[in-house]
């Protein structure tokens, strides 16, 4: 097994027609930081797990979670990912808050910027983020899906 794709929540700042996990704004519990942790030790000792992806829901809404299981994988020396829709970059410093522990231990980030989440993320959210991946020097891309919106409903 190369890749463990975690879902940190399932609540979310978004509530996309698209989510095949059904995230809602409401509060949801987050997953364990003993399960995720144990479950990636052991994967790695018996099937060489090679990299993380955590996700949710909305990750950017559990950061101390995401920073601690972070730091706990790439400590396995296990590769981390984050995929976010970027709501926690209102302003520079918030932004910074999210990022930076990340950078500062190898995590690549995926910031998404697209027609489903735009009702619910204002993409200078996005824009935020980005400037501040520029700044910290991080690895992150943005994810684009592109929508035919006159075919999507057909």
């Amino acid at each position: 097994m190369s890749i463990l794709k975690v879902y940190t929540t399932f609540q979310c700042s978004a509530e996309c027609d698209h989510c095949y996990l059904w995230c809602a704004r409401e509060p949801s519990p987050a997953i364990s930081h003993e399960l995720v942790v144990s479950t990636v030790a052991e994967l790695r000792r018996l099937n060489g797990l090679e990299h993380v992806t955590l996700f949710g829901g909305e990750p950017g809404l559990v950061p101390e979670l995401v920073h601690g299981l972070a730091r706990a994988i790439r400590g396995l020396g296990v590769t981390v990912s984050v995929e976010t829709n970027a709501c926690w970059a209102t302003d520079h410093a918030r932004a910074r808050a999210f990022l930076e522990p990340l950078f500062d231990i190898g995590v690549r980030v995926s910031l998404s910027l697209d027609a489903f989440h735009e009702p619910f993320v204002a993409p200078e959210c996005v824009a935020i983020a980005a400037e501040m991946c520029e700044e910290l020097g991080g690895n992150y891309c943005l994810a684009m899906p592109w929508v035919d919106f006159e075919k999507r409903d057909t």
